[in-house]
């Protein structure tokens, strides 16, 4: 038995040595670095002009929901403008947010910024996710609705 034991420990320790000296890495300078698998890249922010509309459950009275516009920029260095305006009898209802726009491994993007207008509201932060379907950008903000953050769904189409 422990003669089995030897030769099971000697295979196992001459597999080791084996595997580990497949493992290491050359120090020729003509070798090349590849990244790992596990380094995944993320899917590049659709830069361009974007327009549509803003609706919520909160935006609107008894006659029914308020459509808001809404106008989207991002550039190719991930920076976003996104403007909303609501248009109802007690006013426009304006807002401008600013920041960075990013996508995440599932292909959604990220805006991440502060609101630069109303100056009442300039500084507060500002989050919206959006996903791309097809020539089109759906998702979820915040607007600023009879003095109010009033969360809404937005839908975006390409401007031509």
């Amino acid at each position: 038995m422990n003669r089995h034991v030897a030769i099971v420990g000697l295979a196992g320790l001459a597999l080791t040595g084996a595997a580990t000296g497949c493992a290491h890495r050359t120090s020729s300078s003509t070798s090349s670095i590849m990244p790992s698998a596990a380094v995944r890249l993320e899917p590049a922010v659709p830069s361009g002009s974007w327009y549509g509309t803003v609706v919520g459950r909160e935006s609107g009275d008894a006659k029914g929901d308020e459509l808001g516009a809404a106008d989207l920029t991002l550039t190719p260095d991930g920076q976003f403008t996104l403007g909303q305006t609501f248009s109802s009898m007690q006013g426009v209802n304006s807002m401008r947010a600013t920041g960075t726009a990013r996508t995440t491994p599932r292909g959604r993007i990220i805006l991440d910024g502060i609101i630069a207008v109303p100056e009442a509201r300039k500084g507060e932060p500002f989050v919206a996710t959006l996903e791309p379907r097809r020539d089109a950008l759906y998702g979820t903000t915040d607007v600023l609705y009879r003095g109010g953050k009033v969360g809404t769904i937005i839908e975006l189409g390409r401007r031509s």
